[in-house]
C-alpha cells in the first residue's frame, strides 16, 4: 500500500482542492456582480466606467486539510520504506514533504470521519480512490495485528520477466536502427542490391514488419499494431528469431503437454515470413527460429540445449521455399537470471541452435527448359532511366529492358516469378508516361537472358539506343520488349503502380531500380 501511494504521487502529484479567491484588479475572470455591487462607476454619456473591478480566480489551497494529510502520509511511507531498503529496490525517490505527525490533525477517528465526508463530496474518481486508500492506510496503521503480519510483493505475469531476461542476455536488436547495425558491422548489404536512402527510412528491424490495411466503405486505413517478435539477434551471419516462452513442456511417449499453443507456433512462422524479403537483400547467410523454454539440468553442468523442433507445413510452405522449423531450446533459469542480473551476454550459445541457409533467389536458379513455370498473367514492372525512356517514346519500336546481374563481387537477387511475366510496364517518376509492351518469348531459348556488358551494349546500339547505358556492371539480365505503346502517366497513375508493387509479395521495395512483379496492368 505504501508503494502504491508513492507511485500514485509521482504519477499524479499531491491531492489538491481549489479555493476561490476574490481580488481587486487581479488576473482572474471579472466578477461583474461583485464589481457592480461593491465598486463605484464614473458615468459619462450614459455609460458606466469602472476604475476598479473585482476578479475571481480558483487556486490550489496549500493549507487544505486533505492536502496536508496526504503529505504527512507520503512522508511516513517514504521514511518506513527507506529504512528497510525498499525504495532502492524499486528505484523510488524519497518523498520528504512535511514534518507533521498524525496527531497534528486530531485523533485517528476524527481524521477518518473527515475523510468519509470528503469522499462523499468528491466526484473525481482518482481522488476518491486516493482518499479511500489513505483511510485504509490509517486503519492498518491503527491496527495492532499488522505488527505480526507480512505480505509478498511480486507479479503474476512472470512470463514477462522471463522474456525480458532472455531479451537482455541474447542482445536483442529489433529496436535498433538498421543504419546503426550497419555501422556496428552487425549487418551489411554489400553483396546485394539496395537503395541506401530508402533502407534507412525504414528505421528499425521491427519497422520492416508489414501492418494490416483495412478497407472500409471505400476508405483504406493502416492498422497501428502489427506483429512484434520477442527477440531478434544477429551473430556470425545468422539471423535469430527468438521467442521467450515460460512453459515447461512435459514429454511422454507419443504425447506432449504444457507446450506453447498453436497460435504461438503460427506467429513464430509469421515472424520469419515478415522478414523474408529483408533476408533476401541482406548479406546474412542463415536464419534460425526458436522457442526459449526454462528447464533445469541437474548435475550436468549444462545450461543451454536443443531438445527438438516444431514443424507446420501449413505455414512453412512459402512461395518456392520451405521455412525452417522452430527449434525448442531449453535454458537453465538459474543461469539465465544470474547472467541477467550481472548484465552479461551469452550470444555465443546461440550457435547451438540449428540454422538454415537463406536461399538467395536469382534467375539462374531455375532451369526454364525443364522446370515447369507457367506463363501466368503477371506483369514485369521495370524502372527506366529518363534518357532511355525518352528514346523509347520517340522511336516507339522494340527495345531491350536490362538490369544488373553482377557487378564486381555483388550478385543481385531478383523476384523468383519474373520468368512468369508475359507483359511489361516501364516507368520513371520523373516521366509523365508509361512504356508498355509484351515480353518476347523465343521458341528456343529463354525470355530473360544473361549478357556480358559488351554484348548488351552491342544489342542496344543495333536497336538504335546508343545512350541507354553507361555499362557499369559486368553481367546483365536482358529482356526483349515488343509491341511497344506509350500511355500517359500522371502522379495518380504512378502511385497506383507503386501500390500494386507494394501489394505483390516478394518485391524488392527497398530498391527502386530492381524489376518488380505485379498483377495484370
Amino acid at each position: 500500500m505504501e508503494i502504491h501511494l508513492l507511485e500514485d504521487y509521482f504519477a499524479h502529484g499531491i491531492y489538491t482542492n481549489e479555493r476561490e479567491t476574490i481580488e481587486t484588479n487581479g488576473e482572474g475572470q471579472i466578477d461583474w456582480d461583485k464589481t457592480i455591487g461593491e465598486t463605484f462607476a464614473f458615468v459619462r454619456n450614459a455609460k458606466p466606467y469602472y476604475v476598479d473591478v473585482r476578479t475571481s480566480e480558483f487556486r490550489d489551497d496549500s493549507h487544505d486539510f486533505f492536502r496536508l494529510l496526504h503529505e504527512c502520509v507520503l512522508t511516513k511511507c517514504s521514511r518506513e520504506l527507506q529504512e528497510i531498503g525498499v525504495l532502492d529496490l524499486f528505484d523510488i525517490a524519497p518523498a520528504e514533504l512535511c514534518a507533521r505527525d498524525f496527531s497534528d490533525f486530531g485523533g485517528i477517528a476524527y481524521i477518518k470521519n473527515r475523510l468519509d465526508a470528503e469522499i462523499k463530496n468528491q466526484f473525481v474518481t482518482r481522488k476518491q480512490n486516493l482518499l479511500k486508500t489513505m483511510r485504509t492506510f490509517l486503519d492498518e496503521a491503527e491496527s495492532e495485528k499488522t505488527a505480526d503480519s507480512f505480505c509478498f510483493y511480486g507479479t503474476n505475469a512472470f512470463n514477462m520477466v522471463w522474456e525480458s531476461a532472455c531479451s537482455a542476455i541474447f542482445d536483442d536488436v529489433k529496436n535498433e536502427g538498421i543504419a546503426s547495425l550497419e555501422r556496428r558491422g552487425i549487418l551489411d548489404f554489400k553483396n546485394h542490391a539496395r537503395n541506401p536512402k530508402r533502407l534507412k527510412d525504414y528505421g528499425t528491424l521491427e519497422s520492416l514488419i508489414e501492418k494490416a490495411k483495412w478497407e472500409f466503405h471505400g476508405s483504406v486505413v493502416e492498422s497501428s499494431e502489427t506483429l512484434r517478435p520477442d527477440i531478434i539477434a544477429i551473430r556470425g551471419g545468422v539471423f535469430y528469431i527468438l521467442d521467450g516462452k515460460y512453459y515447461v513442456p512435459k514429454y511422454e511417449r507419443n504425447a506432449i503437454s504444457n507446450q506453447p499453443g498453436i497460435q504461438d507456433v503460427v506467429k513464430q512462422f509469421a515472424y520469419h515470413k515478415a522478414f523474408h524479403h529483408f533476408l533476401q537483400l541482406s548479406s546474412l547467410e542463415k536464419v534460425a527460429n526458436a522457442f526459449l523454454l526454462p528447464q533445469t539440468f541437474p548435475n550436468c553442468g549444462e545450461h543451454v540445449r536443443c531438445a527438438g523442433q516444431v514443424e507446420l507445413r501449413l505455414m512453412q510452405s512459402f512461395a518456392l521455399e520451405t521455412l525452417c522449423p522452430i527449434s525448442l531450446v531449453e535454458l537453465n533459469p538459474d543461469f539465465v537470471f544470474e547472467q541477467y542480473v550481472q548484465g552479461k551476454k551469452i550470444s555465443a550459445t546461440l550457435e547451438k541452435i540449428d540454422a538454415t541457409p537463406i536461399p538467395k533467389i536469382t534467375l539462374s536458379a531455375y532451369d526454364w527448359q525443364h522446370d515447369f513455370i507457367p506463363r501466368l498473367h503477371f506483369t514485369m514492372a521495370g524502372f527506366l532511366r529518363k534518357s532511355y525512356a525518352e528514346q523509347i517514346r520517340s522511336q516507339k519500336k522494340d527495345f531491350v529492358f536490362f538490369f544488373y546481374r553482377k557487378k564486381g563481387e555483388t550478385l543481385y537477387p531478383v523476384h523468383n516469378l519474373l520468368p512468369c511475366c508475359g507483359r511489361f510496364i516501364g516507368y520513371n517518376p520523373d516521366c509523365h508516361f508509361f512504356v508498355k509492351g509484351n515480353i518476347a518469348a523465343p521458341e528456343h531459348g529463354q525470355a530473360i537472358q544473361i549478357c556480358e556488358k559488351a554484348a548488351l551494349l552491342e544489342r542496344l546500339e543495333q536497336s538504335g539506343y546508343k545512350t541507354a547505358s553507361q555499362g557499369t556492371a559486368d553481367l546483365y539480365y536482358a529482356v526483349q520488349i515488343t509491341d511497344v505503346e506509350i500511355t500517359d502517366a500522371d502522379s495518380d497513375g504512378i502511385e497506383k503502380l507503386r501500390a500494386a508493387i507494394d501489394r505483390f509479395d516478394g518485391n524488392d521495395i527497398l530498391s527502386e531500380h530492381s524489376p518488380k512483379v505485379v498483377g495484370e496492368c
